[in-house]
């Protein structure tokens, strides 16, 4: 018998995609600008989430982590 294991970058294996949701919540506009771009490869992974996350004020991590 196979075993496969499904996980994203970071390991772990959840519902709901937590990073897409917290950008949609706390850079909704840049979000929606970006990601779409981030789809059709038209911008690199590390170019799209570093601007998404440099638009997010970091008095907001507290916010984020609750």
């Amino acid at each position: 018998m196979n075993r496969v294991v499904f996980c994203d970058f970071d390991g772990t294996i959840t519902a709901v995609e937590t990073f897409v949701g917290m950008l949609k919540q706390f850079a909704p506009e840049l979000s929606a600008q970006i990601m779409p771009q981030l789809y059709s490869m038209k911008l690199t992974l590390r170019e799209g989430v570093r601007q998404m996350l440099e638009s997010i004020p970091s008095a907001s991590y507290r916010e984020i982590i609750a």
